[in-house]
């Protein structure tokens, strides 16, 4: 249906991008990118740094599961330090930020909204984490 509406210039890409982004899932009952950088950030997205940009591309294949990726003091896992020098290097080839935006790119990213307290409360289940690991499994024998 994307390609009809695209091909057939009832909308260029960029309208289809900015609709998939206010309306997709980007946390549990977070919906649309206004809600979920108020959601994980207190901002507005306009306001969202680099590093909490990139977060928030890298949750969504699965964003149920984002407290997945920090330790349990709060910082991101140290495994995403790669997945964001390459989105911001693809980034600085397609000319969307300057080399300079990504001297000293680290993961240290501050959850200040609600994604904080769900992050840091203890109700994660065993059910939960049994899911994850099955999802990552499927994913690897693919």
């Amino acid at each position: 249906m994307t390609w009809l509406i695209e091909n057939l210039h009832v909308v260029s890409k960029d309208r289809i991008f900015e609709v998939y982004l206010n309306v997709i899932e980007w946390g549990p009952n977070v919906y649309g990118i206004k809600e979920a950088s108020w959601f994980y950030f207190k901002k507005r997205p306009a306001d969202l740094n680099l590093k909490e940009s990139i977060f928030l591309a890298s949750i969504i294949p699965s964003p149920k599961y984002y407290r997945f990726s920090f330790e349990q003091n709060g910082k991101l896992k140290d495994c995403f330090l790669n997945y964001f020098k390459r989105v911001a290097e693809i980034m600085t080839r397609r000319n969307q930020i300057s080399p300079s935006d990504t001297i000293g790119l680290s993961l240290d990213i501050e959850l200040k909204g609600e994604g904080k307290k769900l992050l840091l409360s203890k109700d994660t289940t065993a059910n939960e984490s049994e899911t994850l690991d099955l999802f990552l499994n499927n994913d690897d024998e693919n």
